[in-house]
């Protein structure tokens, strides 16, 4: 038995995405978590050397309103292998510690020739 509590939380449903310019997921409430594990999930892309920059935003309530960047998660992760098959799938995941009280995501598609991507985003945040 875990001596951990843990719950998972959807930020960004997967779904295919085309943004080259950046987007956000909504926020979410993270400040009862001594941790966060980001999960990301790609499953299929589409145009020439499509990549996936994913960036996460973290702010304090009590500090300011607005949203800081904490850290880039990847810069142009290559895509390229994922072909909609669940052996090419691309799953990884990032530990954080210390993000404050309301998080991000950011995440934008790179390459060219109509680049796109379809994946998710989920955090699991641990006490």
């Amino acid at each position: 038995m875990s001596d951990r509590n843990t719950k998972e939380l959807e930020l960004l449903a997967l779904a295919a995405f085309t943004n080259t310019t950046e987007a956000f997921t909504t926020e979410r409430d993270v400040a009862r978590y001594a941790e966060i594990l980001v999960l990301l999930r790609v499953t299929n892309k589409a145009g020439t050397s499509p990549t996936l920059t994913l960036k996460l935003y973290t702010k304090s309530v009590q500090l300011a309103k607005l949203f800081f960047t904490h850290s880039t998660i990847v810069n142009a992760l290559d895509i390229s292998t994922t072909d909609g098959t669940d052996a090419n799938n691309i799953l990884t995941a990032y530990t954080f510690t210390n993000v404050g009280e309301k998080i991000r995501m950011g995440y934008k598609i790179g390459g060219t020739v109509s680049p796109s991507a379809t994946f998710g985003l989920y955090v699991v945040g641990k006490n």
